[in-house]
């Protein structure tokens, strides 16, 4: 019992969250339950010789604890009367003699403190003389206030600002700062609070440090390091600031080192309770000599620095902070206006949130401007900040945003500096690696990863889930940066760009159609990607969609048409893959009008063969055919073989649209007509797809033998080319025939095969209607629940793809 009684107070006194006389109560509770009888008496064996050896410790450590937190408090001839008692009990033991030296000194002076420990030598000749050393050092001229770091005579520092208006957004950060550091077990004395510039930093630790300064009796430190104060204000020197905190304890003889500045420092915080505020900061560097080893201390730093380099050698609690959440932000807006906020205003002030983006310094510097006006004056306040932002957002007072972001440009290197301002002309939010080091190389940047990593150190570039992201304030600001670009560098990042793009965007084409030719060449300057298979490239393509379709528009506007011909050919697949029609169509349509000078007939002819496609898909067949005649006009005629194949191409597509509408005669005509062209241009896909067309035609005639002839041979075709799409339709098309014939079995066979090859495909259109398909031949063969269940996954696949036949799917499903 005595024992649980004292680890009791043994946690008690080890909780830094309590105070200081609370603590020091319980330690003497807790001693009191030590009996001055042996350990363990009248017990033996070797579980107790070990027991009782760990036990001594637990005292021992709980005996100094008292006398150092006694010290703390002031009591110093009470600490020196405990420290003499507990020598008693362990008479050689250095620790407690080293303790009752720094009492001794502290209320005695260094003289005092010598002549006991001679006498502790006299009774212990054989004694450490690691002690006689110590007590040199603390004799030593220039570092005798060593020991006044450990006397109750020093000042108790109160440094910290006021805690500043109601912080938005920022409560389940607080709550977790405020658990991390108050917690009794707390192993970590240094937390960073990082993030980009006007994010709130200084104003969330001012806030978290009038929360728990009560947890540290001996005082509060508060610098501000000037880390990025202005380009005009260099940032505090590590030896000014530590000649700040020494003199803030009292200390006026002051070693004039570096090194020995942080010594002392460091003594002063080993035997104290105290809460140490550095804000902004430059780098770890600067901060490095300012940070003890005490955990019962505790030091709370804010940098738009990462302090990598201080997170790899320290144990660091790290805090990043975000942007507010828009609620939070309108809420900060809606307060400067007094409440004074209607419909329309509303409105007006989501305007407002979306332009600062969720920075506490924009809003606040929003709301300062509101708090000047009537409501009235909103509207046109909200109109020449969409007109200018960087009027506003510039502003020449302290809470202005661009000077902030300036001081930060400014501190860059060259090659960084140049980087954050060629990554704005990227045409989307998120970056891969790839399209960063294309960019990077533009500017001839050598040492991209370095260049890359600085900005994303300085908070200035994100880098998260693969990708690098640029906070849309700091990409306005780095806007104005690239547009007063005069080197020519900022156009020669826009090609660059753009064949980026275009090279990735044909390397997955190459993947998803590889027997489809385009006129585009390598470019030497890009490495593009190489997607494994056509998950990779369908996954690459998803990621740069948006880039992409922008690229296109900014080529266009830039004069550049070719390069916006080019990529609306290479993104092609990928739209038709993903049901994305109208999309394609526009961008093919607008490369047909400006290219009409710098393309070839067989191009054009392509292109008209493309539009006629996207028509086909959105149900409007006469626009396609219109486009179609005016392909094979374009190349009829002629014997070149590029021509050729374009003829080829666009006929067999004709026969296939005369096939959908019936006219079986016609069909036959152009698609015999396709083959006859195709066979000596060894065009394997197209002339797989006009024999599988031929097929259907014969199926549809009841000819089964003749559609099962033509399709083998178009399954031969397809073979010899690498289209897996045109592998899996011909397998759709043999169960078909197969049901027509009244073989469920192979027919089955053949449309798992094909939705096989469509799910590997993840195209989502042809997944439906194969399961469709398949659904049939379940009702033809009785089997209602697996019918259901093939229409229940068409329905999703259909959705998933946009299409409209997914609600005459959801209609049957629903009429079963």
């Amino acid at each position: 019992m005595d024992y649980l009684r004292f680890r009791h107070s043994w946690a008690i006194a080890r909780d830094l969250a309590r105070p200081a006389p609370d603590r020091l109560a319980a330690l003497r509770l807790g001693m009191r339950e030590w009996s001055p009888r042996e350990i363990l008496g009248g017990l033996t064996g070797e579980w107790v010789v070990q027991a009782r050896s760990r036990l001594r410790i637990q005292q021992k450590r709980a005996a100094v604890e008292l006398v150092r937190v006694t010290q703390a408090l002031g009591d110093l001839e009470s600490a020196i009367t405990e420290a003499e008692q507990f020598l008693m009990l362990w008479p050689t033991d250095e620790q407690v003699v080293e303790r009752l030296l720094d009492c001794i000194a502290a209320a005695h002076g260094t003289r005092a403190a010598e002549q006991r420990l001679a006498d502790w030598y006299a009774e212990h000749p054989d004694g450490s003389p690691r002690l006689r050393a110590y007590i040199r050092d603390l004799a030593t001229p220039g570092r005798s206030q060593r020991v006044l770091g450990r006397a109750a005579h020093l000042v108790v520092p109160r440094e910290l600002p006021s805690q500043g208006p109601p912080l938005r957004g920022r409560d389940n950060t607080l709550d977790e700062l405020v658990s991390a550091i108050g917690a009794p077990a707390r192993t970590c004395g240094v937390f960073v609070i990082t993030g980009m510039p006007g994010v709130g930093k200084t104003a969330l630790v001012r806030r978290l440090a009038n929360l728990i300064k009560h947890l540290f009796p001996d005082g509060s430190l508060h610098l501000d390091l000037q880390g990025f104060t202005s380009p005009d204000t260099a940032p505090l020197a590590p030896e000014m600031a530590l000649s700040h905190c020494l003199t803030a304890f009292g200390l006026t003889d002051i070693p004039s080192s570096l090194a020995d500045k942080a010594a002392l420092f460091r003594s002063i915080l080993a035997e104290r309770s105290v809460l140490v505020v550095l804000d902004n900061a430059r780098n770890s560097d600067q901060i490095r000599s300012l940070i003890g080893s005490n955990k019962r201390c505790a030091t709370l730093i804010t940098s738009r620095d990462r302090l990598c380099d201080l997170t790899a050698d320290e144990e660091v609690h790290v805090t990043e902070i975000r942007p507010l959440a828009n609620v939070a932000a309108k809420s900060l807006l809606v307060d400067a206006m007094h409440g004074e906020v209607d419909g329309e205003a509303d409105l007006l002030l989501e305007q407002l949130v979306q332009w600062c983006s969720g920075v506490p310094l924009a809003l606040q510097l929003v709301a300062a401007r509101l708090r000047n006006q009537p409501p009235s004056a909103l509207g046109g306040f909200v109109s020449s900040m969409g007109e200018n932002r960087a009027a506003v957002l510039d502003d020449r007072n302290r809470l202005a945003v661009w000077p902030a972001y300036r001081c930060s440009y400014q501190t860059l290197s060259p090659d960084a500096g140049r980087l954050l301002w060629q990554l704005t002309l990227y045409p989307g939010a998120d970056i891969s690696w790839g399209a960063l080091a294309d960019i990077a190389r533009a500017g001839a940047i050598k040492d991209v990863h370095r260049a890359a990593e600085e900005l994303v150190t300085g908070n200035l570039l994100e880098c998260s889930g693969g990708a690098y992201r640029m906070h849309d304030l700091i990409r306005a600001y780095a806007t104005e940066l690239a547009e007063a670009d005069d080197t020519g560098l900022g156009e020669r990042t826009r090609e660059r760009v753009f064949d980026h793009l275009l090279q990735n965007v044909w390397a997955c084409d190459r993947v998803l159609a590889p027997d489809r030719g385009l006129p585009i060449q390598p470019c030497a300057t890009v490495e593009p990607i190489r997607p494994k298979d056509e998950n990779a490239a369908m996954a690459w393509l998803q990621q740069a969609y948006g880039p992409v379709m922008a690229a296109i528009r900014l080529a266009r506007e830039a004069g550049q048409h070719r390069t916006m011909w080019l990529l609306s050919l290479a993104v092609m697949t990928y739209q038709w893959r993903l049901n994305l029609y109208a999309a394609a169509e526009e961008n093919l349509s607008a490369a047909l009008h400006l290219t009409r000078g710098i393309t070839t007939p067989e191009e054009r002819s392509t292109l008209h063969r493309m539009l006629a496609g996207c028509c086909f898909n959105q149900g409007r067949l006469g626009e396609g055919v219109a486009h179609l005649h005016r392909a094979i006009a374009l190349v009829e005629g002629s014997g070149a073989a590029a021509d050729r194949l374009s003829l080829g191409r666009s006929l067999h597509t004709l026969g296939l649209v005369r096939k959908t509408e019936k006219q079986e005669a016609e069909a036959m005509e152009h698609l015999h007509h396709a083959l006859d062209v195709l066979r000596p241009l060894d065009d394997h896909p197209t002339i797989g797809a006009a024999l599988e067309c031929l097929a259907e035609i014969h199926c549809d005639r009841g000819e089964y033998d003749q559609a099962l002839d033509l399709c083998f041979k178009a399954q031969a075709a397809f073979q010899l080319s690498r289209d897996r799409n045109g592998r899996a339709s011909v397998q759709r098309t043999f169960g078909t025939i197969h049901q027509a014939r009244s073989e469920p079995g192979p027919a089955q066979a053949a449309f798992r095969q094909a939705l096989s090859i469509y799910k590997d495909l993840r195209y989502d259109r042809n997944i439906g209607r194969t399961l469709c398909a398949l659904a049939d031949l379940h009702i033809e063969t009785g089997a209602v629940q697996q019918a259901r269940e093939a229409l229940e996954e068409a329905h999703t696949a259909f959705t998933r793809a946009g299409d409209g036949f997914a609600e005459s799917v959801r209609h049957r499903l629903d009429t079963m």
